[in-house]
């Protein structure tokens, strides 16, 4: 399957939440690349895999899901059918 990406639900609170940290230390936090952080940080379409944006929830304190949004190519029925199958 291929990897599930998802984009920012309201790019303005994810920039903010950003600008709080520096790119470096975020990225660190979150294990990616500063260039990462400073690309979702300028640009509001930017896709990041669905793995790293938990864990960029999760070091901003944002609860899951508050910060990003499945894409519109199908992606949240690929993950819908994944955790049907799963359990």
């Amino acid at each position: 399957m291929a990897q599930m990406t998802v984009t920012a639900r309201d790019h303005a609170l994810l920039r903010a939440l950003i600008a709080r940290h520096s790119y470096r230390a975020l990225a660190e936090e979150v294990g990616c690349s500063h260039a990462t952080i400073g690309y979702l940080a300028k640009q509001p379409k930017r896709r990041v895999a669905l793995e790293l944006a938990g864990r960029l929830e999760s070091a901003l304190g944002a609860r899951p899901g508050d910060l990003f949004t499945f894409n519109a190519d199908g992606n949240a029925a690929a993950y819908a059918a994944k955790g049907a199958n799963d359990g």
